[in-house]
C-alpha cells in the first residue's frame, strides 16, 4: 500500500515539473521565434465535370383499363320479359340498334288503341265544328248586309223627310228596320264568335289526344331494350317471363374500341404534362409489347391526402376482327403501367440521388475552385432543385455548366477545404 502511494505520488511530481518546464519555455522563447504548423492534408475527392444535356421528362405511373363508353342496361317500363336476345352472355358483342329485350306489350297496345280512338273522336267533332262555323259565319254575313241595306233605305228616307216628301211614319218604319236588322246582325256575330271558340277548343282536344296517342306509343316503343351503341355485353341477360321494372339493372355494354387508363400522377411530376402527350402503356398480360396512348384529359384538383392529379390516357382496345395489327384486344379491368412523355428540358443538369445531402431542408453540394496549378478546395452551394428526371433531379439553381462537381465523401468535404482528385473526372451522374 505504501508503495503504490509512493508512486502516484512521484507520478503527479513529475506532471507538475513538466508543466512547469513548458510554461517556462512560453514565457522565455527569443522574440520573433514562432511556431510552425503542419500544413492540412488535401482531402481525397471523386469529382465529375457538370454537363448540360438535354433530358426528356417522363413519368411513370400504374392504373387499370376502363371502357371509353359505358352503358347501364335497363328497362323503362314495367312488364313481363316477352323476348331476349341469344346468346346473351359475357363478351357477346352487339351492334348498335340491336333488340336486347322485348317486353309484353298487351297493356300498353290496348293504351294506344284508346288514344288513338280518342284522336279519332276530336278530329270527327272538329269537323262537325267547321261546318257549324261556316253556318255562322254565312249567317253573320247575311245579316251584316241586311244592317247595311237598312242603313240606307233609313239615309234615303231621312233625305225625303227633311225635304217634306216623306211622312213621319215611314222615317220610323225605315228606323224600326235598321234597329232590328242591327240586332239580327249582333245575335249572328256572337253565334259566330261561340262557333270560333268550340273550333279552338276541339283544336285543343284534339291536340291533347294526339299528345296523349303520341305518349302511348312512346311508352309501347320503349318496351323495347336496344342496344345504344356497338360493344360487348359485360353479364347474363334476364330470362323470358321476369317481371322487370324500370330501371332495375340488366347489365351493362362496354365499348372496347377505345379504353381510358386512368392514373394517378404527383403534382411535382406534372411539368409539361399536358392533354395530347404521347404515352406508351405496358400490360402485365403482355408485358414485351409497348402500345401507344395519348393523354386525353389532366386533372385540375389535386388529392388532399396522397397530393396526386388524375391523369386520363386513351388508347386503342386492339383489333376484335382477328387481325393482329393493334395487338391482341384488351379488355376492361386489365393492370397496366404507363410512361408519359411531357417533353424534353433542353440543356439541363441532372443530379444524381447520391451526389448531395440534404442540411436544414437544403439541398447541399460541393464544387472544385482553384486555378490551375494550385491546389483546389471545396465550395459549398445551395441548390434549388425541379422535377425529378431519370437518374436524379434536375437542378434549377445552383450549379453551372462546366463545374466540377465533388461527388463524395461528403461526410468529409468542407467549405474552403483542400482537396486532391481521385480516379479522374467523370461525366455521368
Amino acid at each position: 500500500m505504501k508503495r503504490l502511494l509512493s508512486n502516484a505520488l512521484l507520478i503527479l511530481l513529475t506532471l507538475g515539473l513538466a508543466g512547469y518546464g513548458w510554461v517556462w519555455l512560453q514565457n522565455n522563447r527569443p522574440p520573433g521565434a514562432e511556431r510552425t504548423v503542419a500544413p492540412e492534408r488535401p482531402l481525397a475527392v471523386s469529382v465529375r465535370e457538370l454537363v448540360p444535356t438535354n433530358v426528356p421528362l417522363e413519368v411513370e405511373a400504374y392504373g387499370t383499363l376502363e371502357a371509353a363508353r359505358t352503358a347501364r342496361l335497363a328497362v323503362e317500363v314495367s312488364g313481363r320479359v316477352a323476348e331476349v336476345m341469344e346468346p346473351w352472355l359475357p363478351g357477346t358483342f352487339v351492334e348498335e340498334g340491336a333488340v336486347l329485350v322485348r317486353m309484353d306489350t298487351g297493356l300498353l297496345d290496348q293504351e294506344v288503341s284508346v288514344a288513338e280512338a280518342a284522336v279519332n273522336e276530336a278530329e270527327r267533332a272538329l269537323e262537325s265544328q267547321a261546318v257549324e262555323e261556316r253556318g255562322a259565319a254565312s249567317a253573320a254575313q247575311l245579316a251584316r248586309e241586311s244592317f247595311e241595306l237598312a242603313q240606307a233605305e233609313e239615309g234615303r228616307v231621312q233625305v225625303l223627310f227633311a225635304a217634306g216628301d216623306a211622312a213621319a211614319s215611314e222615317r220610323d218604319r225605315v228606323r224600326g228596320m235598321r234597329l232590328e236588322a242591327a240586332r239580327a246582325l249582333d245575335m249572328a256575330e256572337t253565334a259566330l264568335s261561340r262557333a270560333e271558340a268550340g273550333r279552338a277548343s276541339l283544336e285543343a282536344t284534339l291536340e291533347r289526344a294526339k299528345a296523349s296517342a303520341a305518349l302511348a306509343r312512346e311508352r309501347r316503343s320503349r318496351a323495347v331494350l336496344k342496344a345504344p351503341f356497338s360493344g360487348h355485353l359485360v353479364s347474363r341477360g334476364p330470362a323470358v317471363g321476369t317481371h322487370l321494372t324500370p330501371g332495375a339493372q340488366l347489365g351493362e355494354l362496354h365499348d372496347l374500341e377505345q379504353l381510358d387508363l386512368r392514373v394517378a400522377v404527383p403534382e411535382e411530376r406534372l411539368v409539361g404534362l399536358s392533354a395530347g402527350a404521347e404515352a406508351t402503356v405496358r400490360l402485365s398480360a403482355e408485358p414485351a409489347r409497348a402500345r401507344r396512348g395519348e393523354v386525353s384529359s389532366v386533372g385540375v384538383q389535386a388529392d388532399a391526402a396522397t397530393r396526386s392529379i388524375p391523369v386520363v390516357v386513351s388508347m386503342e382496345g386492339g383489333a376484335r376482327g382477328g387481325g393482329e395489327e393493334g395487338g391482341p384486344p384488351l379488355a376492361a379491368g386489365q393492370f397496366a403501367k404507363v410512361t408519359l412523355h411531357a417533353g424534353e428540358a433542353e440543356r439541363a443538369i441532372v443530379i444524381g440521388r447520391g451526389e448531395f445531402v440534404w442540411k436544414g431542408g437544403v439541398a447541399v453540394v460541393h464544387v472544385l475552385d482553384g486555378a490551375p496549378g494550385d491546389v483546389p478546395v471545396a465550395r459549398r452551394r445551395e441548390l434549388q432543385l425541379g422535377a425529378p428526371v431519370e437518374g436524379g433531379w434536375l437542378v434549377e439553381s445552383g450549379l453551372g455548366a462546366g463545374e466540377t462537381l465533388i461527388t463524395g465523401p461528403h461526410g468529409l468535404v468542407t467549405d474552403g477545404g483542400p482537396c486532391r482528385l481521385v480516379g479522374g473526372v467523370s461525366e455521368e451522374p
